[in-house]
């Protein structure tokens, strides 16, 4: 996982992003004692980089990428589209900070759309 730039890297940082690779939520309660406990350290808010914006960070593309899953699964499968599938990857890939593997949802949402692109030629 890339470090973007002005963030830090601590344990804090490393632990969660470990945990969204392995696809563990991270919860606003999580965010929230993060951010509490660096204004505690810092004094002032938690810092730009720092493990409370990466928290939060990791916590808003978990949450695109759950928004976007709901959005596709609620579609009749003969419906979903090459370009809900590029959508679905993209923002699984950000959610977990790495390319999703072949098991993951989005790899399954690409076999459908791609079963629908062969229909529609057929």
């Amino acid at each position: 996982m890339a470090t973007t730039q002005g963030e830090t890297q601590t344990p804090i940082t490393q632990e969660l992003k470990a945990a969204a690779a392995e696809g563990r939520p991270i919860t606003v309660a999580e965010v929230s004692t993060i951010a509490s406990a660096e204004s505690e350290m810092t004094g002032r808010g938690p810092a730009k980089g720092g493990a409370g914006a990466v928290a939060q960070s990791i916590h808003d593309r978990q949450e695109n990428f759950k928004a976007k899953a709901d959005e596709v699964l609620q579609k009749p499968a003969g419906e979903v589209t090459k370009e809900d599938a590029a959508d679905l990857m993209r923002k699984e890939a950000r959610a977990i900070g790495d390319n999703p593997g072949k098991d993951s949802v989005s790899a399954k949402i690409q076999s459908i759309a791609d079963k629908n692109v062969n229909a529609n030629n057929a």
